[in-house]
């Protein structure tokens, strides 16, 4: 009877707090729409920064360059905006800045980069007045591709259809001892083959295509077929021994377009490099202050308003999801305008997003109080030990994989005649997918423990890199994407989960540690090695040996944790340790901090089953936006708190304060891949 009861006051009360999250708060309105429109902004532009750097002319390795670069530099911004914003006293401000800047910056790689790319050559339509193939005589030797023209060396397209042409072969076969060889015509269903003679016959209803330079029949309907039903298949059959070649000559009124290559002059390469380079570098240390500070008032807005946090991130979820399919839409659209690749679009839907959130800004309440706490401190004393240090490694290699992935992936698929929407798509599907993946996070990670996940997710990573080297069409990359629900989202949940079971008495400096190595330097490494190696070896050898490797480091890690580090003993208490352990604080503190969950008894050793589940939400929060992540997480000067110091106000001292609240900050802060 009691349990009942207990049941039913549970169920009431689960249901008013629906409805109390599911009420309009109209303080927090202003919030949504800013993580709206600023992650929408960012999600309609990142797909294609890319091939952009392909379109002006750079190259892979200069590309993997920038990109190896990127993550290092980025790591200024928060810290240089929150000193500005203390010195100061106003993050609106600040904010307001930052965020004109980062338009200001993007905009200017757009229109301020002259582009090292040779202009698109000029086309002309050209009469051609035979086509001629040479067929290799073989049993079941299917013929296709004849050459090109000899007069339009360079094809661009067949204009159109053409209704006859006339077909002369002659043939250098001398059989042995049996008959002259065939030619012959498939349909779907059945084929047709004519002895060979060197009388003239026809083809009619002629559709033509391009491949590799190369005009090949795509369809057709031959004069001696006794069916009016087109073919695809034209081939050569000799029935006996010997080898010979059939040449035939296909005459019509056959037109093409023809393509004069146009010259590059006046273009200094280098100037090109330094000028995107420079323009990239700053436009991220931009975006990087501006979402430090977005999510600091996010976490401050929700606590003073009594919002929920995770429900105003979702806002940022939708600009994720319906901004890049429009913006590749509008993209597509340009280029075949321009008859060039035109990624402007994008740019511009960024910049009028960011716009009205800068708007947004000017009219919202955000005033933001920081505490300062120390993390990096504490390094030497948690990376000697065995089970930290085949982690953090662990970590740099999948910060590798995910940079090469992110940032390489859209070059691949444009390679492979990938229309421009379907960039942007690839990100929808990968966001939408992770949805589910992370709603069961906690179960998975509890029923098969974070260990078999992590390598699982190398597994995946494995999976996917071998999945794309067999891929010819574009449209078969968004299914793989799928996948990337684990290699990125419930990787980066179960790490952060993780890192505070191994290491729970320095919270702050094993996240902060563990990010670095994936944020920042894996995730450049990543993005250099593969660029290169893209460049040298091609994208499919590329991703086959970074498939192989990633398959073998997963059993490598999980034989080293069964082998070896399970059984090694737990470090001594954070009680023994003493106010060493960062900044004072166990983890319901640090988690009382934030506002976001009632404190929990419970020994700051080990993470209680609610401290887990609690550092769960907040890694979860972050992954759901982690596509956007440059940075290491909170890898600038933080001044050590003061252990007597009354943690229960969040004012302290301004000088060397961090932007956000620290358990957010370093899982995997969602920020800028811009």
């Amino acid at each position: 009877m009691n349990d009942s009861k207990e049941a039913a006051k549970e169920a009431r009360s689960l249901a008013k707090r629906f409805q109390e999250t599911m009420r309009i708060n109209y303080r927090l309105v202003p919030l949504k729409f800013l993580m709206l429109f600023t992650y929408g902004g960012m999600a309609a532009l990142h797909p294609f920064l890319t091939v952009h750097m392909k379109s002006i002319g750079l190259t892979l390795t200069e590309s993997a360059l920038i990109y190896a670069l990127l993550p290092f530099v980025t790591c200024v911004g928060p810290p240089i905006g929150g000193a500005i914003a203390d010195k100061i006293g106003n993050y609106k401000a600040v904010m307001i800045g930052v965020d004109v800047l980062s338009i200001l910056f993007h905009l200017l790689m757009l229109i301020g980069v002259p582009s090292a790319a040779p202009p698109p050559p000029s086309l002309s339509s050209h009469p051609v007045s035979y086509l001629q193939a040479t067929f290799s005589c073989r049993n079941a030797s299917p013929l296709w591709s004849p050459p090109s023209p000899p007069e339009c060396p360079t094809l661009v397209s067949v204009e159109r259809p053409v209704e006859r042409l006339a077909m002369d072969c002659q043939s250098n076969c001398t059989p042995v001892g049996g008959p002259a060889p065939f030619l012959c015509t498939e349909t779907d269903y059945k084929g047709q083959c004519l002895p060979f003679d060197a009388s003239t016959h026809s083809l009619s209803n002629v559709s033509m295509a391009l491949v590799n330079g190369s005009i090949y029949l795509d369809t057709f309907v031959p004069s001696w077929s006794r069916d009016v039903k087109p073919t695809r298949k034209f081939r050569c059959v000799l029935e006996v021994g010997g080898e010979c070649d059939v040449q035939c000559r296909l005459s019509g009124n056959i037109v093409v377009q023809c393509a004069t290559p146009s010259a590059l002059t006046g273009v200094n390469r280098l100037w090109t490099v330094v000028l995107y380079a420079t323009f990239r570098v700053v436009s991220n240390v931009f975006i990087a202050t501006l979402i430090s500070i977005l999510d600091a008032a996010a976490y401050q807005m929700s606590e003073e308003y009594g919002g929920d946090l995770g429900f105003q991130r979702m806002f940022s979820l939708f600009g994720m999801c319906l901004a890049p399919p429009i913006s590749g839409f509008l993209v597509g659209v340009a280029s075949q305008k321009r008859g060039a690749p035109d990624y402007a679009p994008a740019f511009y839907i960024f910049a009028g997003l960011h716009g009205m959130a800068t708007i947004i800004t000017l009219c919202s309440p955000i005033s933001l109080r920081t505490g300062a706490q120390s993390i990096w401190r504490n390094v030497g004393k948690i990376i000697r030990r065995p089970k930290v240090s085949v982690f953090v490694v662990m970590m740099f290699f999948g910060g590798a994989a995910w940079g090469f992935l992110e940032n390489f992936l859209f070059w691949f698929m444009e390679d492979m005649g990938s229309p421009k929407w379907l960039l942007g798509l690839t990100n929808t599907t990968s966001a939408i997918a992770a949805i589910p993946v992370l709603a069961v996070a906690t179960l998975l990670m509890r029923y098969f423990g974070h260990i078999k996940i992590l390598t699982f997710c190398f597994f995946i990573y494995g999976i996917r890199f071998l999945a794309y080297s067999f891929i010819y069409d574009p449209f078969l990359v968004l299914p793989v994407e799928v996948l990337e629900a684990f290699t990125t989202s419930l990787f980066a949940v179960t790490a952060s989960v993780y890192g505070g079971k191994i290491a729970a008495e320095y919270l702050a400096t094993i996240q902060g540690l563990v990010g670095s190595a994936h944020n920042a330097i894996g995730r450049g490494v990543g993005s250099l090695v593969g660029g290169v190696m893209f460049e040298k070896l091609k994208p499919r050898m590329t991703y086959r040996i970074f498939g192989s490797f990633y398959v073998v480091l997963g059993i490598i890690y999980l034989v080293l944790h069964y082998a070896w580090l399970r059984r090694l003993k737990d470090p001594k208490s954070a009680e023994a340790l003493g106010p060493s352990a960062d900044s004072g604080y166990p983890v319901e503190e640090i988690e009382k901090l934030h506002g976001l969950m009632p404190a929990v008894g419970g020994d700051p050793q080990h993470l209680s089953p609610d401290n887990e589940a609690a550092l769960t939400r907040f890694a979860v929060m972050g992954a759901l936006t982690r596509r956007y992540s440059q940075a290491p997480p909170l890898i600038h000067n933080c001044e050590p708190a003061d252990p007597g110091h009354d943690h229960s106000s969040r004012r302290s001292s301004r000088r060397g304060s961090t932007l956000l609240p620290t358990v957010n900050y370093l899982i995997h802060r969602p920020s800028t891949h811009l």
